[in-house]
């Protein structure tokens, strides 16, 4: 056994390990989705205009990418540098999504977090496959008071990372139903 300032070490490099699983648990913990409250990721909050969305993803350093529209008045982005997905009918922002590489251990520690929170999600498990690779999904879903459902997905395509997306939408807004 040695001492160092204070710290015990009772086998060779045994403090090392202690502080690596100690480093590994914090980040696992800081880099769980926390809970979506408020209608909010990433300073993007629903209802926000185009506006104010363009001017928060300056202030975060995203850019962004090529549009995708449905419809008239629907349109949606993903932000480069790592911003979520944000998508606008007419010039209200009406949902958002953050995606990142995760896994399962996260996976079930934020969706016990939320269960918890937000009580018992629908859920739907599918497996698709894109040329030939299976695509499977986990996905959770909350319909809460206010138009707004708050999601978990969890997804995998072939041997690649597994993903995690969470975030929130209106459920109806004006450009009708949600079938994000």
């Amino acid at each position: 056994m040695r001492r160092e300032k204070g710290i015990e070490f009772h086998s060779p490099g045994g403090g090392i390990n202690l502080f690596r699983h100690f480093v590994c648990a914090a980040a696992f913990v800081a880099a769980a989705p926390t809970l979506v409250t408020g209608n909010e990721i990433d300073g993007f909050r629903l209802g926000m205009t185009m506006e104010q969305a363009m001017k928060m993803a300056a202030e975060r350093n995203y850019s962004f990418g090529k549009a995708v529209a449905r419809g008239t008045n629907w349109t949606a982005w993903q932000l480069e540098k790592d911003g979520p997905a944000i998508t606008f009918c007419s010039n209200e922002l009406v949902g958002v999504v953050k995606t990142t590489d995760s896994n399962l251990h996260q996976l079930a520690h934020t969706l016990e977090r939320w269960t918890k929170s937000l009580g018992a999600p629908e859920t739907v498990a599918s497996q698709t496959f894109e040329q030939g690779v299976p695509y499977s999904s986990l996905n959770y879903g909350w319909v809460m008071q206010g138009n707004v459902k708050f999601s978990l997905n969890f997804h995998q395509l072939g041997t690649a990372n597994a993903r995690i997306s969470y975030g929130y939408n209106y459920i109806k807004d004006a450009c009708g139903p949600s079938t994000r």
